[in-house]
């Protein structure tokens, strides 16, 4: 110690301050779960007394104020090591003895000594009769009241928390829900102060981002704070709100995550109906808005359509002003018909959102919109791709198009007819789509009800003539070569095959299938009635859409024409393809058309010359002599959504093309090998 500090000393009464450094050091640098019980008891001891006799704002102790604070932090981790109980029980007395006197000086380990103790509370099972836990529940309420209005409860949020802690805050808090901080004798809360405090905080600093914040305040409303709010607290949160989401939209933040905010509206709106009406118009005035610019969750928007459906209950059905349900109609119906952009991921979304609500609760949408959906579904799944990239997301778009469409079809039997095959009053008269009814098949394998697979099948007839449409020009010979979507429409309906294929194979429950149907599917045969009527479905649909691609395949194959074009050879690979695919899936058609489709593949083979361009054919003709083992029907989905994303990024490239925004060269799709 220098000679100034040492006079100091002198003049203080206890003599053995010129000792605190020791102390200090051994409680830094020592680990107490190897000393002896004594060595650490008095260790432990000399820094509480420490503590409680020695001014650490001194000119003499100054120095040491570093190495105070990295004492004090050591020893509050000590409580989760493996030492006695009554030692860890002293380390929780040091650092509430510090919190209190030098709640100044603390603030800069605080967040630390609280996730410590957090952890030692939570390993303990936030046992009530333990003493451990009693004393940790003291600190943190200490803490909490103390800093309550300081941004304490912000810096925390700003770590990744788990629940775990957001449990032991509940335990704090919820077991002194009526707690005031310190200084404030009235009013709120501790729970409410500092969910208030936090809030104003992050109004207050616009420069710095509140997503790290956002989950955890969401995970803080869900476990330990979700009903009780006054009106006054109410006010606080929705001007918060407002303002947060007012920046995040005047920032032109695209990576701002709505989601949290949305769920803590909801969680909120939920358990507070009486008080909420402030916070449900914040909401109501920016959903259009976020809807628009940022990616929301499907399960986020359901929760904002559903809770808040009770609040606006129309008695007069002339009233037509918006509403939650309304507004995510009109805006998920103009981003279907291209009158607006939307993230393709909250497109998505939006359309899972509705399909959801509706299944669950019909009322909290507006009148007539699951048809309104379905048509707009239909327009989009029917007309070319419009944006101005493709992604995953956009994907996904088609897939819950046509998972609404699929739902509307347990409503309605007659949506495919109504919005794929005939003129509509919304939808108009559009061209025959192979795309858009892949989209409903792949829609129903994916998420399988036996109802909606019978409904597909009513329809069979319906597609088969469409599909027959899109393959019609190829067979003329001279003309195909001048259709630049040769190879998309031949792409579309050999998947077609394919997903009907698969679609016959689903077993549907014996409650759908028709009246005596069980017992005419048994006679002559010792298959059980689901595996007869798979049969019956196979031979059914192999004989609908067998004839129009064998048409083709023979145009491609007719004698005269030595020249094998690009597209010849994709409609020949096509076919090996589906031969492999046939007894990959184990349909009976495999055995019965094997003569057939062997012979067809050995004069296939001998007119191609390249022996590279002759594999897919050779491996074909190999599971015509050798059947494989067959694949999990899964498996095959999943190879069949992966072809239906590639052929939808080829389509894509190709209106891009004919648009005149990319001048490359066409590239062909390279067909996968199933298996």
């Amino acid at each position: 110690m220098t000679g100034t500090a040492i006079e100091d000393t002198r003049k203080d009464p206890y003599v053995g301050a010129v000792f605190i450094d020791l102390a200090l050091a051994l409680a830094v640098t020592t680990d107490l779960a190897s000393l002896p019980y004594l060595t650490s008891r008095a260790i432990l001891d000399a820094l509480l007394i420490s503590i409680y006799k020695y001014d650490i704002t001194r000119p003499s102790l100054a120095h040491l104020g570093e190495q105070f604070l990295n004492a004090i932090g050591k020893i509050t981790h000590a409580v989760n090591m493996d030492i006695s109980y009554d030692l860890r029980s002293s380390a929780l007395t040091i650092a509430q003895a510090f919190l209190k006197k030098w709640p100044d000086v603390v603030i800069k380990i605080l967040s630390r000594q609280i996730f410590s103790v957090q952890i030692m509370m939570c390993d303990l099972n936030l046992a009530r009769d333990n003493l451990l836990v009693a004393q940790g529940t003291s600190f943190l309420e200490g803490a909490f009241a103390q800093f309550a209005t300081n941004g304490l409860f912000v810096l925390l949020l700003k770590y990744p928390l788990q629940e775990d802690f957001f449990k032991t805050v509940k335990h704090v808090m919820h077991a002194h829900a009526k707690t005031r901080p310190i200084g404030q004798s009235q009013g709120q809360s501790l729970r409410e102060t500092v969910f208030s405090d936090t809030f104003r905080r992050l109004a207050e600093r616009p420069d710095q981002s509140p997503d790290p914040i956002l989950p955890n305040l969401k995970a803080f409303v869900e476990l330990v704070f979700w009903e009780g709010y006054s009106p006054e607290l109410m006010h606080d949160v929705a001007m918060a709100t407002n303002f947060l989401t007012r920046l995040a939209l005047d920032s032109h933040a695209p990576s701002f995550n709505p989601n949290p905010w949305l769920d803590m509206c909801v969680i909120i709106i939920r358990h507070n109906k009486q008080t909420c009406s402030e916070l449900l118009a914040t909401l109501e005035n920016h959903l259009k808005a976020i809807v628009h610019r940022f990616e929301i969750a499907a399960g986020s928007l359901t929760d904002v359509l559903l809770q808040t459906a009770p609040f606006y209950r129309r008695t007069d059905p002339r009233d037509t002003s918006p509403y939650p349900g309304s507004i995510v109609v009109d805006v998920v119906s103009e981003a279907l018909r291209g009158k607006i952009k939307l993230p393709p991921a909250t497109l998505a979304s939006a359309l899972a959102a509705l399909k959801d609500v509706f299944a669950m609760h019909q009322n909290a949408l507006p009148a007539g919109t699951l048809h309104r959906t379905a048509a707009e579904s239909g327009f989009y799944l029917c007309t070319p791709l419009r944006a101005d990239s493709y992604v995953e997301a956009s994907f996904n778009v088609t897939m819950a198009a046509g998972d609404l469409l699929l739902a509307a079809t347990k409503v309605d039997v007659d949506i495919p007819r109504k919005y794929f095959i005939e003129s509509n009053e919304r939808i108009g008269k559009l061209a025959p789509s192979v795309r858009a009814w892949n989209a409903l098949l792949l829609s129903a394998l994916l998420n399988p009800y036996a109802p909606t697979i019978a409904n597909l099948f009513s329809n069979l007839r319906l597609f088969t003539a469409v599909y027959a449409t899109s393959l019609a020009f190829l067979l003329n010979h001279d003309t195909v070569s001048k259709f630049d979507h040769a190879a998309l429409d031949l792409d579309q309906a050999f998947t077609a095959i394919k997903l009907w294929m698969m679609l016959s194979r689903k077993r549907p429950s014996k409650s759908t299938l028709s009246k005596g149907e069980d017992v005419v599917l048994n006679q002559g045969t010792d298959l059980g009635v689901e595996e007869a009527l798979q049969d019956s479905r196979d031979r059914t649909v192999w004989n609908e859409l067998w004839p129009a691609f064998e048409n083709v395949l023979a145009a491609s194959a007719t004698e005269g024409y030595e020249e094998l074009t690009p597209l010849t050879l994709a409609i020949w690979s096509s076919f090996a393809e589906l031969v492999i695919f046939l007894h990959l899936l184990r349909s009976p058609i495999a055995l019965e058309t094997s003569a057939a489709h062997m012979a067809t593949l050995k004069s296939l083979r001998k007119r191609i010359k390249n022996e590279s361009a002759s594999g897919k054919i050779s491996r074909a003709l190999k599971c015509v002599a050798e059947p494989p083992t067959a694949l999990p029907l899964d498996l095959l989905i999943a190879q069949a959504r992966t072809e239906l994303l590639a052929g939808e990024k080829l389509a894509f490239a190709y209106e891009k093309r004919k648009q005149g925004h990319d001048k490359r060269p066409e590239r062909r799709k390279e067909h996968r090998t199933v298996g």
